[in-house]
């Protein structure tokens, strides 16, 4: 359908948006020897008519701030503000500092969530919004910027993920995207992650660390695929899922 800019010195990352007509691709340019050059675009998928280039900036390599188009809301991008791709050695957890919901032709910025009370953002969107976690309470936003409710969480719980409806949360002890095989090793029997719904019922998850939920019924496990509240198991086919690695990507791009 189309391809997008990359090689030695740039990298890029992009959100078809869920009609299949457009798509919102970040280009990275690293050739600077200190800084990242950030162009956010949209165009048509096939075709790449209606090109328009809505934002561009510099950022510092080893402490900057970059965007990754996560998906698209009623037609605007959603995009979420995370640290430049250089980061200290040993750093194992990568969180977004804000969620952005931008103007798909303009790059307007139409709201904010900010990483406030000391909490900690999904990584992962959901149709319902995010949450955001401090030690105590996930606070529930929806794509307005607005707290729309509270879960209880534990001083352990860092990485959360909304259910599409919003109804049900995860909680993983450690991030869904670089985690160390060690972290697994070290919950292995004992509860990972954990998945609450509505009337408190709960489903912990051993030895896992959730990634994102694949429906309202089903969780994305660093090993396994988990129902809820079922508790039903199934494998992940093909070769064991390494414990380091990241989920890639969310199918469909609606959110």
């Amino acid at each position: 359908m189309t391809t997008v800019p990359g090689g030695t010195w740039k990298v890029s990352f992009f959100s078809v948006s869920p009609d299949d007509k457009r798509i919102a691709v970040l280009v990275e340019d690293m050739s600077p020897a200190t800084r990242i050059n950030i162009r956010l675009y949209v165009e048509d998928l096939r075709g790449r008519g209606h090109h328009v280039d809505i934002y561009t900036t510099s950022t510092p390599k080893n402490s900057g701030t970059t965007l990754w188009p996560m998906g698209w809301h009623r037609g605007q991008l959603v995009l979420a503000v995370m640290p430049a791709c250089t980061h200290p050695s040993g750093a194992v957890f990568i969180a977004p500092r804000e969620w952005h919901v931008s103007s798909a032709t303009t790059g307007v910025r139409l709201a904010a969530i900010n990483s406030r009370n000391a909490c900690i953002l999904s990584l992962w969107p959901s149709p319902a919004g995010v949450a955001c976690v401090n030690g105590t309470t996930a606070y529930l936003y929806d794509w307005t910027g607005k707290v729309t409710g509270t879960f209880p969480a534990g001083s352990e719980d860092l990485h959360s993920g909304r259910s599409p409806s919003g109804r049900s949360i995860f909680f993983s002890t450690r991030a869904g995207v670089g985690a160390l095989p060690s972290d697994l090793l070290r919950h292995e029997g004992h509860e990972a992650s954990r998945a609450v719904g509505v009337g408190n019922t709960e489903l912990p998850i051993p030895g896992n660390i959730a990634c994102l939920w694949i429906d309202e019924d089903h969780i994305l496990g660093t090993q396994q695929i988990f129902g809820f509240p079922s508790g039903q198991q199934a494998e992940l086919a093909g070769e064991p899922t390494i414990p380091s690695g990241v989920c890639v990507g969310r199918f469909p791009g609606g959110l």
